[in-house]
């Protein structure tokens, strides 16, 4: 909702490209690589904030509109229709839980042992960004393989930052100079990101002993899951992770193998359903859609009265658009009242 109401204040160019990602995956410091690429100044000795990426959240529509196209802007929703141009980043869901662990305790303030926390993220409790799962596949349902989606993985940009950041380059600005992104990837070094973060105390308030840069490793995730905690997380996540290539084999869903209770593996693939794809909050955000969808259609109705000065239209040409029916509006809010019952129970 916060990304739709973000969305709505600005005006959406055809060339913008939205840098897309679950938290956690990469997303500011492949921001620092492109900011570095365009300005081939060394940004980590000026903050986290850049001339060239914009954060949606904290950006004001007015100085969206004074930057130079192409703009990129940053954001961690999950699909979302109207974005033109997307770099959707995406890291093995494992090493995402540790990393968010740590981010969790330095900014919440708050100890939880990581089998405690490993719940909280499962089920999408730590942010409005909901579950990681959703999150990937209902960005690779819809745009995976299309000319203006450009999938990112956070472990081939560490094992080969030139190549990965040269691709990003190409997507954005059609050209690629080598020299440029040499200086990029040598700006946003890990060990140089760490080494500007103690010394400009970019985050003051937080958990000093934990950093925001802390490893950026590949495969931190065997450092801290335990077999029962990895096999819960893979009843979650099982489906992006494999689509992705981070597992291989088939999902398990037995009691013995999930250690999850009998009557839940019962029924194992509808509660991925629902965990994962039928949440309250994305159903609630589908309805959110149909009535952004007849609030567009009853103002460009009455934009048009205005402008040829004609009869006002019939009450059913404004509020039944062709694409969203009554029947629609009726399964949706069906949809929202089932869920809510399970909830409940």
């Amino acid at each position: 909702m916060r990304t739709r109401i973000a969305l709505s204040k600005i005006k959406i160019l055809p060339d913008d490209v939205f840098l897309v990602s679950y938290p956690r995956s990469g997303n500011t410091w492949t921001s620092l690589l492109l900011s570095n690429y365009v300005s081939e100044m060394n940004y980590d000795d000026h903050g986290l904030s850049s001339s060239l990426v914009a954060e949606l959240y904290r950006a004001s529509p007015e100085a969206l509109a004074q930057k130079e196209s192409p703009r990129v802007i940053k954001i961690h929703a999950s699909y979302e229709p109207s974005l033109p141009k997307v770099i959707y980043l995406v890291r093995d869901a494992r090493d995402v839980a540790v990393s968010y662990y740590f981010f969790y305790q330095k900014f919440k303030g708050e100890e939880i042992s990581f089998e405690d926390y490993l719940p909280k993220f499962n089920s999408g409790e730590l942010d409005r960004f909901g579950v990681w799962n959703y999150h990937v596949n209902s960005w690779l349902n819809q745009r995976e393989g299309q000319p203006d989606f450009l999938l990112v993985r956070y472990e081939d940009l560490k094992e080969n930052t030139h190549k990965q950041l040269s691709r990003m380059v190409k997507f954005i600005w059609g050209e690629v100079n080598d020299e440029r992104i040499d200086i990029a990837v040598k700006a946003t070094e890990i060990s140089r990101l760490q080494e500007s973060e103690k010394r400009s105390n970019w985050f003051e308030g937080t958990n000093e002993n934990i950093n925001f840069f802390r490893k950026g490793i590949v495969g931190d995730w065997e450092n801290h899951f335990t077999p029962d905690s990895l096999r819960d997380f893979t009843l979650f996540h099982g489906q992006g992770l494999k689509r992705l290539g981070y597992i291989s084999g088939a999902l398990s869903t037995s009691s013995e193998e999930t250690n999850a209770p009998a009557e839940l593996n019962s029924t194992a693939f509808d509660l991925q359903i629902y965990c994962q794809q039928e949440s309250l909050y994305e159903v609630q955000e589908q309805v959110n859609r149909v009535r952004d969808q007849l609030r567009k259609e009853r103002q460009k109705n009455s934009e048009d009265k205005v402008s040829s000065n004609t009869s006002m239209p019939s009450r059913e040409a404004i509020i039944q658009p062709s694409s969203v029916t009554p029947k629609s509006q009726k399964k949706l809010r069906k949809k929202v009242a089932r869920i809510q019952r399970r909830v409940r129970k």
